[in-house]
Formats: C-alpha cells, sequence, structure tokens
C-alpha cells in the first residue's frame, strides 16, 4: 500500500503535486511547509478513512471540482498576501479534508480487505507522506537555486499564477463534465 500512495501522488496525482507545490510557496522555510503538509495529511487521513469505510456519502464529481479549486484558491492567496495568512493552517486542513474524499475513491479502486483496513490506512497515508516530502524537497531546492538569478518574490508570484491558472481550468473542466 505504501508504493501505491507513493505513486499515487508521484507521478500520477498531478493535482495533488500542485497543490504541494502551491503550500510551499506560501511559506518561507522548509520546516513550515512540512508541517503544513503533514497538518494537510492529517487532515485529509480523516475523511479518507471515513469515506473509505462509507460514513459519510458523497459525490465524487463534485469532491473533485473542488479539490482542483481549493489549489486554485490556495494558489491565488500566494499571489495576494505573499503567503502571511495567519488563516492559512486551518485553510490547508480544511482543504485536506476536500482532498481525503478524493483519496478515499482511489483507495476503493485497491479493493482492500476489511481486516487489513487499519494498516492499509496506515501505509497508504505514509505513501502520501513520504511523495509529499519528495514534492516539498525538490521545490525548495528549487526555489533556492533559482533564486540566485531571481527576485523570489517575483518566482512565487509568477508560478502560483501558473498554478493558480491550470487550476481553474481543471475547475471548469470538472464542472463542465458533470
Amino acid at each position: 500500500m505504501l508504493f501505491r500512495s507513493i505513486k499515487h501522488v508521484l507521478p500520477l496525482g498531478i493535482d495533488h503535486v500542485l497543490f504541494i507545490i502551491a503550500l510551499c510557496l506560501s511559506v518561507d522555510d522548509l520546516r513550515s511547509a512540512i508541517l503544513l503538509a503533514s497538518l494537510f495529511t492529517l487532515a485529509h487521513s480523516i475523511t479518507l478513512a471515513i469515506g473509505y469505510i462509507g460514513w459519510v456519502s458523497y459525490n465524487q464529481s463534485l469532491v473533485e471540482i473542488f479539490i482542483s479549486f481549493s489549489i486554485f484558491v490556495l494558489a491565488i492567496q500566494n499571489s495576494m498576501d505573499a503567503g502571511k495568512n495567519r488563516l492559512r493552517p486551518y485553510i490547508i486542513f480544511v482543504f485536506g479534508l476536500i482532498h481525503g474524499l478524493g483519496f478515499a475513491s482511489a483507495l476503493k479502486e485497491y479493493g482492500l480487505i476489511k481486516k487489513d483496513l487499519i494498516i492499509s490506512l496506515v501505509g497508504f497515508n505514509l505513501g502520501v507522506e513520504i511523495a509529499q516530502a519528495i514534492i516539498i524537497l525538490f521545490v525548495f531546492s528549487a526555489i533556492y537555486l533559482m533564486a540566485k538569478n531571481a527576485s523570489l518574490m517575483k518566482l512565487k508570484q509568477y508560478t502560483s499564477y501558473l498554478i493558480a491558472t491550470i487550476a481553474l481550468l481543471w475547475t471548469f473542466e470538472r464542472i463542465f463534465t458533470l
């Protein structure tokens, strides 16, 4: 389950990758990015579990729309307030809850045996966390290398605009395919 969830994020989960990149662009240091990503994992672990077990009913198409819209919102916030939003941890947590329902559908595709549910959920979430750590390390390495030649604020702002544009296009695409 561990390797399946890593593969679900890298390279298959481009929406998750863009969310984590946007999250990285919202902070100034590696530690904050890791803490926010872990908060995101905690939140999506909750809805992943209750969604997989069936304790909550949801429309997967609407969840996918909210996932892409959450990426858009996070990226736009980055470009507007340069990541200094005190509410950011709460926003990340709420977005994690939404993303967890998306993961629940992915997990259902794997056909888990109910008796192994706890082990599978832990393995899945650990894999997601490892994939996020890889993305965070890559992003901070890239920012460090590129910041030598460009304004860091401009780099973060333009990258956030690009992510927002992609996410908004996904949102509209998902709305029109309902």
